[in-house]
């Protein structure tokens, strides 16, 4: 996926997250609608580029930070409190790219010599 179709599909994905946040009274446990936007960036992360990957945690925090937090989309820096969750939707996008990264190299391989290996017993398969 390209990088701005991975941006316009985070921001879609993250309004959604955000909005079921809302619902279920995040402006009320913080803590919960961070660890619904950081699943959402996670997963959102594993189908897009890297640099789309870190826009999305990016854009992440403004929205936590802005409807969660500062409530009426009024952003604000608060020193220190921030950078953590900052570092966890950044570290999440990071994971959701190393994951789709191990998904796409390191298994792949296998799984294919698995199945080349059951065409090869079965010689009516297809190889």
């Amino acid at each position: 996926m390209a990088t701005s179709n991975g941006l316009l599909a985070g921001y879609g994905g993250l309004a959604l997250a955000t909005g079921i946040a809302i619902a279920v009274g995040g402006t009320r446990r913080p803590a919960v609608a961070l660890a619904l936007l950081v699943l959402a960036v996670l997963v959102l992360a594993t189908r897009t580029t890297v640099m789309a990957a870190i826009g999305v945690g990016a854009m992440a925090w403004f929205f936590y930070d802005g409807f969660i937090i500062g409530r009426h989309a009024r952003l604000a820096w608060h020193g220190t409190t921030d950078l953590r969750p900052l570092a966890l939707l950044l570290g999440a996008a990071l994971c959701g790219v190393a994951a789709s990264w191990l998904l796409a190299h390191a298994w792949l391989p296998r799984a294919s010599a698995l199945t080349r290996g059951v065409a090869r017993r079965h010689p009516g398969g297809s190889a």
